[in-house]
């Protein structure tokens, strides 16, 4: 794993971004840039409305998530607290 750690790689999901999550992204790809992609499923990229589900930009966030070998961890932007380890963790299980 890259930097002896549990994470092959961050990917930050836009749905709706603002300033202070712009500003973390940027601080992370900074230090971590091999690390960190950054995919854009944002309204203003995709459009308000899809003639089927499956082509709407959350259906094409989540089928996009789709090596085999790949265990992922979906963390929400409203989290404010984790305990050191947890990912490790929640990896691990």
């Amino acid at each position: 794993h890259v930097h002896g750690g549990v994470l092959d790689r961050i990917i930050f999901a836009l749905i709706r971004p603002d300033e202070l999550a712009m500003a973390l992204i940027e601080q992370m790809r900074a230090l971590y840039t091999d690390l960190v992609e950054v995919r854009d499923f944002t309204e203003e990229r995709w459009g308000r409305t899809t003639s089927t589900p499956s082509e709407h930009r959350m259906a094409q966030l989540y089928t996009s998530l789709n090596d085999t070998r790949a265990v992922y961890v979906k963390m929400d932007d409203d989290i404010v607290f984790i305990q050191h380890h947890a990912i490790a963790e929640l990896v691990r299980e």
